[in-house]
């Protein structure tokens, strides 16, 4: 049995290294300028979407016996370890669609349900999914603001004319103002929150391939996207993006034991250009993640705190002004 699992190894081994040799092939006969080829015009010729379709179909045939090899320990770790280094380089384990979203529709509660979590979110009509907050620090003084400033003074003088007549007549008099207290309402509270958050709920695999484009249109702020687990939307790995911050990008993780950085891009990142980019985020079936950025990596990390499904997407905007154009989600069976 050892040495028919061998000899199939052997099989496919060379038929890999023949496929990806076309594949490369094939990517590279664009570079030839002065001559070309000779070929049959009358033979078929397989087009490169078919020589990746052989290649991945050799990959999945050659996972599937290394995992018998190691159930039966029909071949040495080493080796298969080997093997299934040689697999993940060339494997696309994301071929399972979950979202696809570009919000043209201009309704984003159906098809699939958006939830606001917090905040204000709408479609932008021609750009997407917006949620935005407005810079007040420089706002100026408007004249109902001076009178109302004008009118506390008056009220803070009648309280102390109050006070002294109080303690003139043996304090007997009660303070009818306010109670005889103060306190900040919720309402004002949630209105200086400078948060709003939406989440889809989506079952998904925890292998998975996220594709965010997006517009970034103001800096001190920072974008938050969260594979979460549970109804609580608390536990799970987050993506986050700082505008002009020394550290442009950061994956996290926040498990039942806390919150915690699982690697830094410690460069900054200036997206406020008006311009769509393009976030990848992926993570392989071993907990290998990496995270591009217009089409160039930037982040590759390990972690394996999350073995089970996802429960959901979640977009946090802190303080910025975020549309995000189009969401692209795949998974693994």
């Amino acid at each position: 049995m050892i040495n028919g699992l061998l000899f199939k190894f052997r099989l496919l081994l060379r038929k890999l290294v023949i496929i990806s040799v076309t594949v490369l092939m094939a990517q590279t006969a664009s570079a030839q300028t002065k001559y070309n080829t000779w070929s049959d015009p009358s033979a078929p010729k397989p087009t490169s979407s078919q020589n990746s379709g052989n290649l991945q179909k050799l990959i999945d045939e050659l996972n599937k016996m290394v995992g018998e090899a190691e159930r039966d320990r029909a071949a040495a770790p080493a080796f298969l370890r080997d093997l299934r280094d040689l697999t993940r380089r060339y494997d696309v384990p994301w071929r399972v669609d979950l979202v696809n979203e570009t919000f043209s529709d201009g309704d984003f509660t159906a098809n699939p349900v958006w939830q606001v979590s917090s905040g204000r979110w709408w479609v932008e009509k021609g750009f997407g999914l917006r949620a935005a907050f407005e810079n007040t620090t420089s706002q100026p003084q408007s004249s109902s603001d001076s009178q109302q400033k004008s009118q506390g003074n008056d009220d803070l003088g009648k309280q102390l004319l109050g006070a002294i007549l109080n303690q003139a007549l043996g304090g007997n008099q009660q303070n009818r103002s306010n109670g005889g207290g103060g306190s900040t309402s919720s309402s004002t509270q949630s209105s200086n929150s400078k948060l709003a958050a939406i989440h889809l709920d989506r079952s998904i695999s925890n292998a998975f391939s996220l594709q965010l484009e997006f517009t970034s249109w103001r800096k001190d702020s920072s974008l938050e996207i969260m594979t979460f687990q549970g109804n609580e939307r608390k536990m799970g790995y987050r993506l986050l993006y700082r505008p002009g911050n020394s550290t442009g990008l950061e994956i996290g993780r926040t498990s039942r034991f806390g919150s915690n950085t699982i690697q830094n891009y410690r460069q900054s990142l200036d997206l406020e250009d008006k311009s769509t980019h393009v976030l990848l985020w992926n993570r392989d079936r071993v907990g290998n993640m990496t995270v591009s950025l217009d089409g160039k990596q930037l982040m590759a990390v390990t972690d394996q705190s999350f073995q089970d499904p996802f429960s959901g997407l979640s977009l946090i905007n802190h303080n910025g002004d975020f549309i995000i154009s189009k969401v692209a989600l795949k998974g693994t069976n």
